[in-house]
């Protein structure tokens, strides 16, 4: 089994990706900051996969963080999500600026703004027609 290290401020997102990786089998071990997620580096016994963290964070970046556990942990992969992927690009920063590395793999994390899911969908009160509810059919 792959083991995963999530780390994001926002413990919401933690849980939301912890939840998913779980259902597709992954081992998770959720961190909602930065400092949490250098002791479990420092002190989890056995192999970590993936870090998954948060590009933006409060005391240190995502990017710093990574080059952190890179040390700790040879070999780790990393993948960056941010709600903010596309702003900086538009105002001319370049990557090192951002605090990424070229060519870092980033996944968009969903935003308030941009639901995780379609809303459900409403379905109408009376059934297609051909198809009879149970009030409808004729009573013996």
């Amino acid at each position: 089994m792959q083991t995963l290290l999530v780390v994001d401020d926002d413990e919401q997102i933690v849980e939301m990706v912890q939840d998913f990786a779980e259902l597709k089998g992954y081992e998770v071990l959720p961190a909602t900051s930065p400092e949490e997620a250098l002791r479990v580096l420092e002190t989890q016994p056995g192999r970590i996969d993936l870090l998954i963290t948060d590009v933006v964070m409060p005391g240190m970046s995502g990017y710093a963080l990574s080059e952190k556990a890179r040390k700790l942990r040879p070999g780790i992969h990393v993948l960056f999500m941010s709600g903010f992927v596309v702003v900086p690009a538009h105002y001319g920063l370049s990557s090192e600026e951002r605090g990424l590395e070229a060519g870092a793999s980033i996944l968009a994390k969903p935003s308030r703004s941009r639901p995780a899911a379609p809303p459900p969908r409403r379905f109408p009160r009376r059934p297609p027609t051909g198809l009879r509810s149970r009030s409808s059919r004729p009573r013996r």
